[in-house]
């Protein structure tokens, strides 16, 4: 995820804003945020617009601070094997914070009821399971006001957390990579996010820890 590029772009013609959310179309308003190394470039449909701040892990990172803040893909969810990884700066704690969502699942920096990294499976996924079965949560809580890398690697069934390049744990279970939207209407993130990646294959323990060793922090 790069600076921004543009104030104000095009609206996409096949593209489908998340719910609740508007297109902001005066100037100033939309926030371009460049792929550098693919081609899905996102743009904000907010209320608020993530701030860029200069203090990032490689530069500029995104400052989000309300649940309206959020930054829009329209990408195709990509089935596992897959892994992401980014850097987040929490600066506060809400009941529910998404990094990445979809209808296909979501992905969570602290999950509903226990404030814990996880991941969601929607109720149909789940098998029609009864609300709130099918939130996974990882045995981590990321600090308050500290750069962590936090690295997802999933394969069909199963997914491992990383953060900072050490193993958090596996849980029994897994979802596409959801390539809608950064944030939700209602559970936006509370923090600053810089240098999200994907691949689609499951990274090695060695990959996630060279790839850590990678930002020299």
């Amino acid at each position: 995820m790069a600076a921004p590029r543009s104030p104000v772009v095009p609206r996409p013609t096949q593209w489908t804003e998340p719910s609740g959310w508007t297109w902001a179309v005066s100037p100033g308003n939309t926030i371009f945020a460049e792929d550098t190394a693919g081609n899905l470039p996102g743009t904000s449909y907010i209320i608020n617009n993530p701030t860029p701040v200069p203090d990032g892990v490689s530069g500029q990172a995104w400052r989000f601070d309300s649940d309206r803040d959020g930054v829009g893909f329209g990408g195709l969810d990509l089935t596992e094997p897959w892994t992401v990884s980014g850097w987040v700066r929490t600066t506060g704690r809400t009941s529910d914070q998404v990094l990445l969502s979809s209808k296909a699942g979501v992905l969570k920096l602290q999950q509903w009821g226990t404030g814990k990294v996880g991941f969601t499976l929607p109720l149909a996924i789940a098998g029609e399971t009864p609300s709130g079965a099918a939130d996974h949560s990882f045995d981590y809580t990321l600090p308050l006001n500290q750069w962590v890398q936090l690295t997802w690697v999933t394969e069909p069934g199963r997914t491992t957390l990383y953060a900072n390049g050490e193993r958090v744990g596996t849980i029994d279970a897994s979802i596409p990579l959801p390539l809608r939207s950064i944030g939700t209407k209602k559970a936006g993130l509370r923090g600053d996010l810089d240098e999200v990646t994907t691949w689609d294959e499951a990274l090695s323990p060695e990959q996630v820890r060279a790839d850590y060793a990678h930002y020299d922090r």
